[in-house]
């Protein structure tokens, strides 16, 4: 059995994928063999061709030719599994952070920008994809044809292959002179990509009150101003790099010059052949080809080191065992006792005491502002007092697992988010119902006219963006309806219906038996009113009255 708490490494998701690794490394090697026997090729084909040997020259020239076949085969599918590597690899780290954001707290998306998540998702996790697991792949590459070409190089020729040994360190110290301005410059445009996706995704969230308050000129500015700090980062980064690879690239060549000096040196002294020299220098060219890839991989390590970091540390957050009591039903009564909350130095909620019934039927009243909404949050879990408690069933709600709150509460926003998927996914949020099931819900939500003009299946674009605000609404009350949770919240869940559509629905929900029910509602109407078996008036906070409506004393305007 696999321990789920185990840490993870980068190296962990290589290991993960272990086989996939090895027919990479085993094409990887069949590849250089055959780029280095090419090398050899040509020093045969030049000897032969000095020695006038036609007969070594035709099998040498036919050799030469299987050698290509075999080394672009094996080139082709060595990508191929280059590829597969990555996308894979890719896959898991990318679904590891996304499953741990998703399990944050309510809390700690409140602290944070959705933004923050996406850059995190969208730029942070593919730069550590990009660079550091492709720099990865690239140094197993570059370190089989550094070995293999350095051993054939040592056959062709000891001395040339000695020479080799020695100046190949060179290039390989360079990393330690831009190490630091490159982290500082890649940090830095992580965190200005951060900015910039914010930024977008606010700026397009916000495009109708752009429209409406003809905000063009000024969101511009807006624009413009973290595209160039964006962009400036960008460039910031490409200099430092750019001076990496030219410190990596003087090493380098200094080492290739010595090199090729050594070769040119022995042929001329007749201790190698032309061939030999043509063989080395290529065998040369590898290796020091390799080198100065090396060089470029390591500075890339090196410069997302921060950020792999900081993606190891969110997949190895803790999760958080789930405790307390699972709590499958709900049985008799909810408890407010003596609840004070506020927001900040705000006090909202002062000394709140009241008692809902299973399968009683609350209105909610009172102004904006006035701590209804809040009220709520306290019983669905999304927060909690700062004194008082709420019991379900004599239960302290902070004593039930929240998983059990979710499933026991079901609760419908005024504004309501939509999927960009089917109108049927958007009400059955991927769960598989019956039809028995998905046509009830549609016909308490008012929704069968509806379907029947278009096609559950149909696609409701972004953030519901071909949709209505009422339909939008509707499909979160068959949302909510179809899941069959105990106690169903409403928080102006209606407002974007006429009079009636509202009142139709509302009858729906308030004649469906055991459904315990508690509504925030600005519609005062009487007729309305009168069908719930309480109603709570808050006001300033404080829960001013509550009994039905004909005995409350702001209703007598109404009767």
């Amino acid at each position: 059995m696999k321990d789920k708490n185990k840490v993870k490494t980068m190296k962990t998701y290589f290991v993960n994928h272990i086989g996939k690794l090895m027919i990479y490394i085993i094409l990887t090697i069949i590849v250089v063999v055959s780029s280095t026997q090419w090398a050899l090729i040509t020093k045969d084909l030049v000897d032969t061709a000095t020695n006038h040997d036609m007969n070594n020259f035709i099998k040498t020239v036919l050799m030469g030719l299987a050698i290509v076949c075999i080394m672009m085969f094996s080139e082709y599918f060595k990508k191929r599994a280059n590829n597969v590597l990555y996308k894979d690899i890719a896959i898991n780290i990318k679904s590891d952070v996304f499953r741990k954001l998703i399990r944050s707290n309510h809390s700690d998306f409140s602290e944070k920008r959705s933004g923050e998540y996406i850059s995190l998702l969208m730029n942070d996790v593919e730069m550590v994809n990009n660079v550091y697991v492709g720099s990865i792949i690239g140094i197993i590459h570059t370190t089989i044809l550094l070995v293999i070409s350095a051993y054939v190089l040592f056959q062709l020729d000891v001395l040339i292959g000695i020479v080799v040994l020695l100046m190949g360190p060179i290039p390989l110290v360079t990393p330690k002179f831009t190490e630091k301005l490159l982290t500082k410059r890649k940090t830095q445009h992580a965190y200005q990509l951060g900015k910039f996706t914010a930024k977008v995704k606010d700026v397009f969230t916000g495009f109708e009150v752009i429209r409406s308050f003809n905000m063009y000129k000024n969101i511009n500015k807006v624009f413009q101003k973290v595209n160039v700090d964006t962009e400036s980062a960008a460039q910031g980064y490409r200099n430092a790099n750019a001076l990496a690879s030219v410190v990596a690239g003087f090493g380098t060549y200094i080492t290739m010059l010595a090199c090729l000096g050594i070769g040119a040196y022995l042929a001329v002294k007749g201790q190698v052949t032309v061939g030999v020299l043509m063989a080395s220098i290529q065998l040369m060219d590898n290796v020091n080809m390799a080198l100065l890839d090396f060089v470029y991989e390591i500075i890339d390590l090196k410069s997302v080191r921060e950020l792999k970091d900081n993606v190891v540390k969110i997949i190895n957050q803790p999760s958080k065992k789930e405790e307390g009591i699972i709590k499958d039903d709900f049985v008799n009564q909810i408890k407010f006792s003596n609840i004070n909350f506020s927001y900040g130095d705000k006090q909202v909620l002062k000394d709140i005491d009241f008692t809902i019934e299973k399968g009683k039927k609350y209105a909610i009243v009172g102004q904006s502002g006035s701590g209804k909404s809040t009220l709520l949050k306290l019983l669905s879990g999304s927060i909690t007092p700062d004194q008082g408690a709420v019991y379900i069933d004599d239960i302290h709600h902070k004593e039930i697992r929240l998983s059990s709150l979710s499933n026991l509460i079901s609760t419908i926003h005024q504004d309501v988010f939509m999927f960009d998927t089917s109108i049927v996914d958007n009400i059955c949020l991927y769960e598989e119902y019956n039809e028995i099931a998905i046509q009830k819900a549609l016909e308490i939500a008012k929704l069968t006219q509806f379907i029947s003009t278009t096609d559950i299946k149909d696609e409701v674009g972004e953030s519901g963006s071909k949709l209505s605000g009422g339909e939008k609404q509707r499909i979160a009350i068959a949302r909510a309806v179809i899941k069959n949770s105990s106690i169903l919240i409403l928080d102006e869940a209606t407002s974007a219906l006429d009079i009636e559509l509202s009142r139709e629905i509302e009858n729906n929900l308030l004649e469906t038996k055991d459904l315990t029910m508690l509504v925030i509602t600005h519609k005062i109407i009487k007729e309305q009113l009168q069908k719930y078996d309480e109603i709570l008036v808050i006001k300033d906070g404080r829960l001013e009255e509550k009994g039905r409506f004909e005995t409350l004393t702001f209703a007598k305007d109404f009767l």
